[in-house]
């Protein structure tokens, strides 16, 4: 599977190759942190963010669907509405 707009062919008609952007281990080290803080925290609109600003190629087809995720969703709003 190639991720990426930079694919090149190869000898072999059949083999491509794509040249992909790659962090330092500084970058990732502090992208893995904060993955990790936002999954302790069950902050998916984090992790999503994480995953848009990081990972190249990555566009997620759906809205989240998580359980924990609906079920806080439903309480923000049902707060919410109860403040106006």
């Amino acid at each position: 599977m190639l991720i990426g707009d930079n694919v090149q062919r190869t000898e072999h008609e059949m083999i491509m190759r794509a040249s992909e952007v790659m962090l330092s281990w500084d970058e990732l080290e502090t992208v893995l942190a904060d993955m990790s803080c936002a999954l302790d925290e069950f902050d998916y609109d984090r992790v999503r963010t994480v995953l848009l600003n990081v990972v190249n190629g990555y566009n997620p087809q759906h809205e989240i669907r998580d359980l924990i995720y609906s079920k806080q969703q439903q309480r923000i709003e049902s707060e919410a509405q109860k403040l106006h």
